[in-house]
């Protein structure tokens, strides 16, 4: 059986990329530029550069990425990333195709002036230290930086993050739901969701769910999101129904595999589940579980059938 903490564990597979975007020619930074994350051809998170022309994604590990920017006076261009490091840092250069310094310099003032400096740098201090797994010295930081500038979606959720470690449900969840008033990102969402369920407020936490599934971004995750609270309930009907509308949707978590496999178990459909775990293979080959999934199979190859007309998968 796979009964483990899942709920916890999806909100901890993210990777982290940062970059700046920056004048081809001037090599200067280009504030507000559009930064988009896709993935499968498709739209995974959006934001806005800041004044230093930088910005940052969390998305889920595996799979291959691709990084587009666009902003108004420059050639949009887009880089592919390597999802294999834990944190990654990149650059974008935009070709002028209408230079107009003029019009730019109004920009970089008003949001200079919106995101003070120092409040960046108490940003980049506090996830230096979240970075190596001390929460209780990134805190102050994260809290400093937002005294001084609140309307930071990123840092709220990652200061909700550091909360939610060291069990301060509390706090988190004020965190995250500051953060989630600044961005729509399913993620936020499902980091709210779990705060939610860890209390067993699993009304509040089916209601942002749902409400993050009417999101044309990654509305995959949601349902996968409810498939949990479903499941942490026992309601294991709604669970894999909600499970099974992932595919329909675009998404970034395989996990979604593990839990139908956990409930066809459950329910004594060994070939089911036997098909979620090969599909979770399919989709993260190098996936948190993928090692333990296939041990599963072999062990499971190994034990004779109790029907002999019952077929089985085998890793070899």
């Amino acid at each position: 059986m796979f009964t483990h903490s899942l709920i916890w564990m999806m909100f901890t597979q993210f990777a982290v990329i940062e970059g700046q975007v920056r004048d081809a020619r001037t090599h200067g930074a280009i504030p507000l530029a559009r930064v988009e994350l896709w993935h499968a051809q498709l739209p995974v998170d959006g934001q806005y550069t800041d004044s230093e022309g930088r910005f940052r994604f969390a998305y889920p590990t595996g799979g291959r990425y691709m990084i587009s920017a666009d902003s108004s006076g420059y050639v949009p261009s887009a880089v592919e990333i390597d999802t294999s490091p834990a944190r990654s840092v990149i650059d974008i250069e935009l070709v002028p195709n209408k230079p107009s310094p003029t019009k730019l310099q109004p920009v970089i003032g008003v949001r200079e002036y919106l995101v003070p400096k120092n409040a960046r740098n108490e940003f980049d201090r506090a996830r230096k230290e979240a970075k190596q797994q001390n929460c209780s010295r990134a805190i102050p930081h994260f809290e400093n930086g937002l005294r001084i500038f609140d309307q930071d979606a990123s840092a709220h959720n990652d200061l909700g993050n550091c909360y939610r470690k060291l069990g301060l449900l509390d706090r988190a969840e004020d965190s995250f739901r500051q953060a989630r008033a600044l961005s729509n990102s399913v993620y936020v969402s499902l980091n709210l969701a779990e705060v939610y369920t860890a209390q067993k407020r699993f009304k509040e936490a089916e209601a942002v769910l749902l409400e993050a599934v009417q999101s044309q971004s990654n509305a995959g995750d949601a349902y996968y999101g409810l498939a949990l609270v479903y499941f942490e309930q026992g309601r294991l009907e709604d669970a894999e129904r909600s499970a099974l509308l992932v595919d329909r949707y675009p998404h970034q978590i395989p996990d979604v595999h593990l839990v139908l496999a956990e409930i066809y178990w459950r329910q004594q459909k060994s070939a089911e589940a036997t098909q979620q775990l090969e599909s979770y293979l399919k989709e993260a080959p190098n996936g948190t579980h993928s090692e333990r999934v296939r041990q599963v199979l072999k062990d499971r190859c190994a034990v004779p059938a109790k029907a002999p007309a019952q077929k089985q998968s085998c890793i070899r």
